[in-house]
Order: C-alpha cells, then structure tokens, then sequence
C-alpha cells in the first residue's frame, strides 16, 4: 500500500507547479485527506517523497494517496486564504483541526424594537444579532443572563411568545423582565437597558458602573430615591459579577490571549477575550495532537498558526494577539489576520513582563482544562494494545468488570459490566446478582459474586481480563476463591486513595501495584470501566431499595391482588384512609366482601401495631 501511494505522489510531483497555491490530497477513494498551501508546490510536494524521515502519521498519510490536485495563486497570502477556507470547507482528516465548541454557550442581544437576551448554542442561532461568547460553560453563560435579567430586566421570550402575550408574565412578578409585551416600561427605557447590556458583555463593565453611579448620585440629589435604588441594586449586581469573573488586566486594548498546552491526552488551546482591561469571554479547543506525536510537522508554531487560520475565520480579530509560542510564517499570519480585520493586527510571543504573566496564566488553564479532559476511547485499540502488552494478554477483546451495593449487607447487590474492545459496553449483556446478606463483608461478596459467575449459565464464555473495583482485599479473594475454577483468566483490581478520591487510584496485580501514570491514557480507560460497573451497581441497588420503600401494607394480605390494592386505594385515597376505616367500609369498595374485608382489617392493625 505504501509503494502504491509513492508511486501515485512521484507521478504528481512531476506534474506539480513551481508556484504558489494549494494542493489537495485525495485517496483512492476520492476522499480529500489533507490540504495544503505552499509558496513554491512542487518543492513542498517533493518533501513527502522522502518516505522513511516522516512521522508516522504523515507516512499513514502518503500511502492512502491516490491522486494530489492543485491550485495556484498570485501569492503566497492568497494561498493562505483559500487554504483557510477549503480547510472549513472539507475538514480533511489529516490537517490539524480546531473542534469548534459545538457545546459552548452564547448569549445574544437580538436586533428588535425590543431587544432579546438569550442564551444558545453554537449554530442553534443568533445569526441576526450580536452574539458575544463563547462562554466556557454553560452555567457561566447562565450566570451572566440571570444577572442580566436581574438588573436591567431584558426580555428573555421569543419574539412570537412576546407579540402574543396580553398580560405579563411570571418573570415580570419577579423582577426579572420588565414586560415591554405590556407596555409597562417606554421603548426609550428599554432601548437604554440593552445599551448597557451590550456594554457590559463587550467588556465594559468598569465604565457602565461609573455611568450608573453619576446616574444614582443624580437621582438621589433630585429627590427620586426609588430610580435611585434601582441604579444601587444594578451597581451591586455588577460589582457582584465582576467578582465572579475576577479576571481584569492593565491593558486597554481588545486582546486575545492564545496559550498552547500539551498531555498525553492531546493539546489544547486556551483562548482569553479581554475587552477593557476585563475578560470578556474564554473558551478551550482540543486537538488530536498528543504530546508523544510532536514533530517538525506538528510543532507547536505550526499548531497554533493553523488554529489562528482557522478560529478567525469567524471571530473578529482582537487589536493584538499574544501567543504562548512563536508562530510559523509569523508575517504572513499577520498579514492574513489584519486583512479579515480590515486593519492592522498585532501578534506578539512576550517574553517578559506583564504579557508574559497574562500568556503564562492562560497556558495554566490550557493545562487544566487538558487534566480534566478524558480521551475519547471509541478508537481504543492503541489503549487496549498498551494494556495487553503490560499484562501479558494474547488477545484482549472481552474485559468484564465487577463491583457491589450495599448498606451494611443489606439490599446487597453484585454488578458485571462487559466491555467489547473496538466495541464498547455490551449493556444487553450486563448481568445482577442478589447477594446474601454479609454484614457489610465486600471481600466475601466480590468472591460469591465471581463464584457465581463461572459456576453459572456463563461459565463457557471466557473473559480476556477482570476488573474489580477494589483493592488488594478484594483482589486476593477472588483469586483464591476462583483457584480451581478459572485460574488462567488475568485479574486487577482498581483502588482509589487514601481520601476516596477520584484520580488516586492504584491498579493491583499480582499482589503488587502498577506503574501507571495517573493522567495517562490508560489510567482513564480504567477509570471509565470502574465507573460504569460502579453506576450500574448503585442504580441496581437503589431501585431495590426503592421498591421496598413504596411496598404496600397491603401486598401481603391473602386474597388482595394488584386490582383490588388499586381499588382500594381509588376508593379511599391513601393508605392512612384505610387504616381508619371500619369492616363495613372496606366492605363497600366492589370485589371486597364482609370475609375479606374483616381479613383486611385484621391484618392491617397487625401491621400497624407492629
């Protein structure tokens, strides 16, 4: 397949233009896999010829290629620009792509006699109106238009929902809209609240609040001590807000903050909107880029120069830009950027000083948000692949894992949880064992619950490898326990900390602990299997408990089936009714004669007396 690919690019290479332009290239099967641009095409062509000096994900690359199409422009910075734009277009697998934050949140302010402030998602809508974001998460986005709706009172309905009302609504009750579908504030009042609620997600929260503060002082001096009062309380809400965000700089220019961050897991690229001197708005973008994969190819500068390609495509370019790394063809980023902007557009690495604090701030969260990021495992096999070779396991295909429920041995439940490797959980196949009551002995349990398991309908079928949620006690009875019954099928076992604390754990096998990195790749596999066996045991368990804590004193009663508790319970509305209730009463409901409604009576005293 590799000779395939190299013959097909040597063929294009022979073809390729010494100018600048784009290149495309496409798979046998016609799909575009990578994109391209280049001052000189058949120079940077050429480069891929060299087979054996390019990563491993380039070498993927080349051995798919069918054909390679190009297309010249009058420069480089034009190359730049459609490359940019077929990049968004067709999203080929091989570039580094930016995944936009489909999940981010934003808020709008529509454009309307009466303005709309709302909440949405990334392409749910807000085409019309401005729209200020992204907001890292949804609750931040949320705070920011409660806030919103608290102290200017913006109108948070649809423009349908507001053309059709005839009275207000709860919100207005509440305080938080001030009805403009009633008519109960001017449209000039109105129109100066959404002015300030355009200032203020602008960034300019720190003037907004003196504005409101003359305007207070006024109001006071004239005698109008309740439009005083409502200039304080949006004054406390916005100091209250700025709090929150706790984020302000001493720069006074629009600024975008890029910090770059690397882990095992990928990279991730932190951006920081500040606006005035204050943070607008941030948001993280990941990139299948592990750490353990950086080359040339893949640099730092060459990451970040295409994530700027990319995410200015449609956000609007701050004054300046600093960047955690220095970018690749610097110059012709800048030129690129201040062209989409309409004017010029600073980039700058600072290497000291204040920006230096700012960028080193940013490439702190990037880290953060990279150690709370989990890996996608639907492309498992490399994961799978690490752990077969640190246990010694042939053909890893089929984990179960295993974990209990209980309160102090009662309501005691055991789960396995299956996971298919290159599949994922098997739910049809997930199985629950109801376990003797053991005064709370896990060890005795887990070992019952395996006991079972390979003594039962599934003893055929083999696992690869089992996963106990537990530690080196759990670990050790099971494996005397299952001695004689499956002795070659590998066991471990996953202990959290000292603290009980998610990101702790420690895997055991053999008696002895794992060297495993706690961030790894594998580590989180691991995690995810435990978690799963855990949620099915505690769902398991508390549907259990459930069922027995809405158990009717009228289940055990001889002769009184599910037709007649219902009719007994229609009848007289609860089962307090029906303790109070003579023979003669519970006589009266259909099916139940005088024989039967003694027996009930006798045997709910019974049990009310118990």
């Amino acid at each position: 397949m590799t000779l395939v690919g190299l013959s097909n690019l040597k063929h294009f290479i022979e073809r390729a233009p010494r100018r600048p332009g784009v290149y495309k290239m496409i798979s046998k099967e016609g799909e575009i896999i990578y994109i391209g641009k280049a001052k000189n095409i058949k120079n940077r062509i050429r480069n891929y010829y060299h087979f054996d000096a390019l990563p491993k994900r380039l070498q993927l690359m080349v051995s798919m290629v069918g054909k390679v199409e190009f297309e010249t422009t009058a420069n480089e910075l034009e190359a730049l620009f459609l490359e940019a734009s077929l990049i968004t277009k067709h999203v080929p697998r091989f570039n580094v792509l930016l995944k936009t934050p489909k999940n981010y949140s934003y808020i709008m302010v529509s454009k309307h006699k009466y303005p709309r402030v709302a909440k949405f998602r990334e392409n749910e809508g807000g085409q019309d109106s401005q729209r200020f974001g992204p907001y890292y998460s949804g609750r931040e986005a949320a705070m920011v238009l409660d806030f919103l709706t608290s102290a200017f009172k913006a109108r948070t309905c649809t423009d349908r929902a507001l053309s059709l009302r005839t009275r207000p609504c709860l919100k207005y009750h509440i305080k938080r809209c001030s009805a403009p579908c009633c008519n109960r504030i001017s449209e000039a009042e109105y129109a100066e609240n959404a002015r300030n609620i355009v200032k203020f997600l602008s960034g300019q929260s720190s003037s907004l609040k003196s504005e409101l503060s003359a305007k207070m002082l006024t109001a006071s001096n004239n005698f109008r001590f309740e439009e005083a009062a409502a200039y304080r309380d949006q004054i406390k809400l916005l100091t209250k807000i700025q709090t929150a965000q706790n984020i302000c700089i001493n720069i006074n220019v629009a600024l975008d903050v890029l910090g770059l961050a690397f882990s095992a897991v990928g990279c991730c690229i932190q951006v920081n909107a500040y606006r005035h001197g204050e943070l607008s708005h941030n948001a993280a973008y990941f990139i299948d880029v592990p750490e353990n994969d950086l080359t040339k190819e893949y640099s730092p500068a060459f990451i970040l120069a295409e994530f700027i390609k990319q995410y200015y495509q449609s956000s609007e370019a701050p004054d300046l830009i600093l960047t955690s790394h220095e970018l690749q063809d610097l110059l012709l980023i800048k030129q690129f950027v201040s062209q989409r902007a309409g004017r010029l557009v600073k980039i700058q690495t600072p290497k000291l000083g204040i920006k230096r604090s700012i960028v080193m701030a940013v490439i702190a969260r990037a880290q953060g948000s990279l150690s709370s990021k989990k890996p996608d495992l639907k492309d498992d096999a490399a994961v799978a692949d690490l752990l077969s070779k640190m246990l010694d396991i042939s053909d890893l295909n089929r984990i179960e894992i295993y974990d209990n429920s209980h309160i102090q041995g009662t309501f005691a439940y055991g789960a396995m949880v299956i996971y298919e490797v290159g599949k994922g959980f098997n739910k049809s196949a997930y199985r629950l064992f109801k376990m003797q009551e053991k005064r709370g002995d896990d060890y005795t349990m887990m070992s019952d619950m395996l006991m079972r398991r390979f003594s039962g309908s599934l003893k055929a079928v083999k696992p690869s490898l089992i996963v106990l949620d537990g530690g080196k006690g759990q670990l050790s009875a099971v494996q005397a326990k299952l001695k004689g019954v499956c002795h070659d099928v590998k066991i471990i076992s996953i202990a959290k900390g000292i603290k009980r604390n998610a990101g702790d754990e420690t895997i055991y096998y053999e008696g002895r602990a794992l060297e495993i990195s706690k961030n790894s790749p594998l580590m989180y596999f691991l995690q995810k299997l435990r978690d799963e066996a855990h949620r099915f045991a505690i769902s398991s368990h508390r549907k259990a408990r459930g069922r027995y804590a809405h158990k009717s004193a009228l289940d055990d009663i001889s002769g009184v089936g599910s037709k007649r508790r219902r009719d007994l319970l229609a009848y007289f509305g609860s089962i307090e009714n029906i303790l109070a209730a003579g023979t003669a009463a519970l006589s009266k409901v259909g099916g139940i004669g005088k024989e039967l409604a003694e027996n009930i009576f006798k045997n709910l005293h019974k049990a009310d007396k118990d």
